[in-house]
């Protein structure tokens, strides 16, 4: 004999279940794109613009203009070194010299790069690599693109990259603002 349940069987409702299915599909799109957007550089680093200039040794200047004056880095973490980034402005041109006593570093996989940050609207560019001076401390002076306004960029970070082909900032090692 065989038996039969007194239960009917209720058909399956499938639409909350696409519904469900179609909301996390929409919202793990909208995640992905918020962190494209995040990560993606501001307009001065992006391949439309002028790349950031490498470190280049910066002529002394002749009265230059303070722009925010001097940041007092200071190392992050582990990192006990401090240092001091000050800018300025000469015939429409920004400069920034930055001097650290970071440890030594393994130069031939290695480099330790400086980042200016700008709070609103968020955005940051790369000022390039710091080389070492006679001293054995690790400096980057850098001049801006001619009429180009860094007011807005009131942060420096200091990273350690490694030698890999990624842009993107990693390791962070020292911070200031401009005071």
């Amino acid at each position: 004999m065989r038996y039969v349940s007194s239960r009917r069987q209720r058909p399956r409702k499938i639409a909350p279940v696409i519904s469900t299915m179609f909301a996390v599909v929409v919202l793990a799109g909208l995640f992905v794109y918020s962190v494209y957007e995040f990560r993606k550089p501001d307009e001065v680093a992006s391949a439309e613009s002028a790349p950031a200039p490498a470190p280049t040794p910066v002529v002394t200047l002749t009265a230059p203009i303070p722009v925010g004056g001097e940041a007092h880095l200071r190392g992050i973490g582990e990192t006990q070194a401090t240092g001091t980034a000050k800018r300025s402005k000469d015939k429409d041109v920004y400069y920034l010299r930055v001097k650290t006593n970071l440890p030594g570093i393994d130069r031939e996989s290695q480099y330790y790069e400086v980042w200016l940050l700008r709070p609103i609207p968020y955005g940051y560019f790369s000022a390039g690599e710091m080389v070492t001076n006679d001293l054995g401390e690790f400096v980057l002076e850098w001049a801006g693109q001619e009429g180009k306004n860094y007011d807005d960029y009131s942060q420096v970070v200091i990273t350690l990259e490694a030698k890999d082909g990624n842009p993107d900032p990693s390791g962070h090692v020292m911070e200031g603002m401009f005071e």
